[in-house]
């Protein structure tokens, strides 16, 4: 058995419903997908046996591993692949997950509550399933790795009800067999997945609300895997030259930035921006504060996906005509109340933009306040940060700076952006899509919607007698289909 530090209750394990990480990851544990996420961000085949896309990326075409069945004994077929799908978009459900599906033919349908099922599902075989899209799509088989398109048993979902989220049971690498609050969640093998794990007896998710109490189970050998490692003790533990062995430093795919009003005067001039961003010193700030835990962002797009810079971006320093900008600017910027080192970074910044000639007030803000006001455009500038939904460059660029994206929260619009944005989530050829993304950052660098910060890697620390644990890139990224215990 191997304990793995848990913080908070899960709302829920049903795909439908499992929005955060935490539950997210646990939904993904319980229920396969025909398609995962590997731990290095990679979509993979898991209850598919193949898949292959045909007419540029408007056709998706699924070959399930034959024999499968549920706990309750039903095959999990196509069928069950279109009723689990076509569930989560039905309006009855009431899933803010939907859009995982909404490049489907029909999907607009389904949601309206006019048809039950996806017509864009083909049932080719039982085994053999046609996804039939709106549009090329490449995003389509990384949106098929999130906990939304797991496979749920109608069976179970029936007999279940409102509890199914409680009581899942469906055909993942585990099974949930003790829930209790407050406390654990302890899973067991699932006989019945092809691949399962059958080294150890089990994974035990202990939740442990405070991070001093998680160090201390640790430190006595009750918690085995603390996920992360908390950054206000990664220091005590690198300490001891025998633990510092056993801290995993793990990029993730996640980006942070400070981003500008655009909707606001002056930051509506893209000259004001980019000298503001000039003026700033993040690589001193982030080696100060952050050191190994992060690495320079030089666009949009996180290093492990397509679309990354591969060299560091030229850039030159404040010219007179930009100092001339400067002189005399006078704003705030915010930042939530979550954790110390967010007011260190901003102090940093204040510092910089004090240089030349811009007094900055500084606004520490409550995380509800911040996350309202921010969407109501109550800001002059803002520290924010963008964690992937799924391993692909499309969900760093559509979010944050498509024109009518809710995420868009610096209220930037440029048609050039929105137009190559939506021709790259067509591109179905890596190195034609990966260069319209650089394409895109580089015009994003030039028009400043925000400062590009770093990329922040998460450390995990293990027991030494833990072996093949492998850290993910992202929240679904691993189903400890490796993990064991050194004899």
């Amino acid at each position: 058995m191997i304990s793995i530090r848990g913080r908070d209750n899960p709302p829920t394990l049903d795909p439908a419903y499992a929005t955060r990480t935490f539950d997210g990851h646990l939904a993904c544990l319980v229920h396969g997908g025909l398609l995962r996420c590997n731990p290095d961000g990679e979509i993979v085949p898991e209850l598919a046996r193949s898949w292959k896309t045909s007419e540029g990326g408007k056709k998706y075409a699924f070959e399930i591993q034959p024999g499968l069945r549920f706990p309750s004994g039903n095959p999990l077929d196509a069928t069950a692949v279109v009723e689990s799908w076509s569930r989560i978009c039905r309006p009855e459900t009431g899933s803010s997950v939907s859009w995982v599906f909404e490049d489907i033919v029909g999907y607009d349908r389904v949601i309206s509550g006019e048809l039950r099922n996806l017509p864009g599902l083909l049932i080719r075989s039982a085994t053999e399933l046609e996804a039939v899209l709106r549009a090329p799509s490449a995003t389509f088989p990384a949106r098929m790795s999130m906990p939304a398109a797991r496979i749920v048993d109608p069976m179970a979902i029936e007999q279940a009800g409102e509890d199914y989220g409680r009581h899942p049971k469906a055909l993942g690498a585990w099974k949930l067999v003790e829930w209790e609050d407050d406390s654990h969640l302890l899973f067991r093998p699932n006989p019945l997945y092809p691949e399962r794990n059958d080294s150890i007896k089990g994974l035990r998710f202990d939740l442990i609300a405070k991070d001093f109490s998680a160090s201390a189970r640790f430190e006595t050998g009750n918690v085995h895997i603390l996920n992360p490692l908390p950054s206000s003790q990664s220091d005590y533990w690198k300490e001891f030259p025998t633990w510092r062995k056993q801290i995993h430093s793990v990029p993730q795919l996640n980006l942070y930035y400070l981003g500008f009003g655009c909707h606001r005067k002056p930051f509506d001039n893209p000259k004001v921006r980019l000298a503001l961003a000039k003026a700033l010193d993040s690589e001193s700030i982030r080696e100060t504060l952050y050191g190994e835990r992060a690495i320079p962002a030089w666009g949009p797009i996180p290093p492990k996906l397509v679309g990354s810079e591969e060299k560091i971006p030229e850039s030159s320093p404040l010219s007179a005509s930009e100092e001339e900008i400067l002189q005399g600017l006078t704003f705030e910027m915010w930042f939530p109340d979550v954790d110390p080192t967010s007011a260190l970074v901003m102090e940093g910044f204040q510092a910089n933009l004090l240089k030349h000639g811009v007094r900055v007030r500084l606004r520490r803000v409550d995380r509800t306040a911040y996350s309202a006001w921010r969407r109501e455009g109550r800001f002059d500038a803002f520290l924010g940060n963008w964690w992937a939904d799924f391993p692909d460059p499309d969900n760093f660029i559509t979010p944050l700076f498509v024109s009518d994206s809710d995420s868009n929260m610096t209220r930037f619009k440029d048609p050039q952006v929105d137009n190559w944005a939506e021709e790259a989530r067509g591109l179905v050829n890596p190195e034609e899509r990966g260069a319209l993304y650089r394409k895109i950052g580089r015009l994003l660098r030039e028009q400043t919607p925000m400062v590009f910060l770093w990329h922040l890697n998460e450390e995990v620390l293990t027991q030494p007698w833990v072996k093949g644990y492998e850290p993910p890139a992202l929240y679904q990224g691993t189903l400890y289909l490796r993990l064991g215990i050194s004899k």
